[in-house]
């Protein structure tokens, strides 16, 4: 049998199957920090739900993936070393933090029904350019606003729904970096959600690309580029992640 570090190597070169046993050699792992954590919430009297547990062991996988990605050797720690931390805290997030389903932020809702009311005013008939005067906003901005647009239908949503699923204190902090960065976050968070019962491998794959589209804007060769596959196998994951994420919002949001 090959060693972790052969593993990370042929995961890294494109093995697939590679990936599937690093992640059965780190479950145990996993399962440790999961019940290091459950039982702290019955210390506290919090309820862990068996949902909880199915979506910290995906965040702690979906979280050692990215620490395989990153990994190298010249590091001189197990690889189990260097996910040690990231993992942990992962686990720890999901099951101590707001369970609540994925919504807008209450911040990026407020510019979309601001976009929405100056787009109905104009019978559509305004520039983008006319829009970022008007709403004090810039182009990359908009496109974050659309962005957020294309998952949720903003107008199912009532304005008590606030879920702001960072920790940070909008206050003091500048409107363009509040909506870029909770659109970020709200996303990958939903991406976890919505592709739960796919492959390790999928969950991974799909987050990635639905990252790198809407949140930093690259195109699909680009993204073929970087991972080294051929533009349609890029668009056939992109369509399915879509198609996922749209189904996931129709029934839970």
């Amino acid at each position: 049998m090959r060693d972790e570090k052969e593993l990370v190597l042929a995961y890294q070169n494109g093995d697939e199957q590679a990936l599937v046993v690093l992640l059965e050699l780190a479950e145990p792992m996993f399962l440790h920090f999961i019940k290091e954590v459950r039982m702290e919430c019955d210390q506290k009297g919090i309820n862990v739900s068996e949902e909880d547990i199915e979506d910290a062991l995906s965040e702690a996988k979906f979280q050692y993936i990215r620490c395989i990605n990153n990994y190298d050797e010249k590091y001189n720690v197990t690889l189990k070393t260097y996910a040690w931390n990231r993992v942990r805290f992962s686990i720890r997030d999901v099951i101590m933090g707001n369970r609540s389903l994925v919504r807008i932020p209450r911040q990026i809702r407020q510019k979309c029904y601001e976009y929405m009311a100056l787009i109905e005013e104009r019978d559509n008939n305004i520039s983008d350019d006319e829009i970022c005067d008007k709403m004090a906003i810039n182009t990359r901005q908009l496109k974050s606003i659309r962005n957020a647009m294309s998952f949720f239908d903003i107008r199912t949503l009532n304005d008590d729904q606030d879920f702001v699923v960072s920790q940070m204190d909008p206050s003091g902090i500048k409107t363009d970096y509040f909506i870029e960065t909770e659109f970020e976050v709200s996303l990958e968070q939903l991406c976890k959600k919505a592709f739960r019962r796919r492959t390790e491998y999928n969950k991974y794959i799909y987050t990635y690309i639905m990252m790198e589209i809407y949140i930093h804007h690259k195109s699909v060769k680009e993204i073929a580029n970087d991972l080294q596959r051929h533009p349609n196998t890029i668009n056939l994951y992109k369509h399915s992640a879509e198609k996922l994420l749209k189904e996931y919002c129709k029934e839970h949001l």
